[in-house]
């Protein structure tokens, strides 16, 4: 599950609120109306003068114990890892349960091993 998750965190007084971005989590926070930042100056193409699009800004809180700014920040997933890992160690238990199960298996395996070793002789 690839969920994104945010994380605000106020740096004077230590407050932390983990959400998945989601209006009922921050519903009790005060958020700060921002203006977006202009996009620059205008460009005249073609005869025309044309607005460059201005960028939106990233969501503001409140600190509900302090009163400070702050600003959401994504949580990398941490499980991600971890199931990463699971997946590579179940694969390398079924090789080894058909490395150790199935002799036509480990014939050709070996023989696969022997190969490489020997071309890495070769290029020596």
């Amino acid at each position: 599950m690839n969920k994104k998750v945010y994380q605000l965190y106020c740096e004077i007084c230590n407050w932390k609120r983990v959400t998945d971005g989601k209006a009922e989590d921050v519903k009790d926070l005060h958020e700060l109306t921002l203006s977006p930042v202009p996009g620059g100056v205008p460009k005249l193409e073609g005869g025309k003068i044309v607005d460059r699009p201005s960028s939106k800004r990233q969501r503001q809180f409140r600190c509900p114990n302090c009163g400070r700014t702050v600003q959401a920040k994504v949580v990398q997933n941490p499980q991600a890892k971890i199931d990463a890992y699971r997946e590579d160690l179940r694969r390398q238990e079924l090789a080894k349960k058909w490395y150790d199960q199935d002799e036509s298996f480990r014939q050709k395996y070996e023989a696969i091993k022997q190969s490489y070793s020997d071309e890495e002789d070769d290029d020596e």
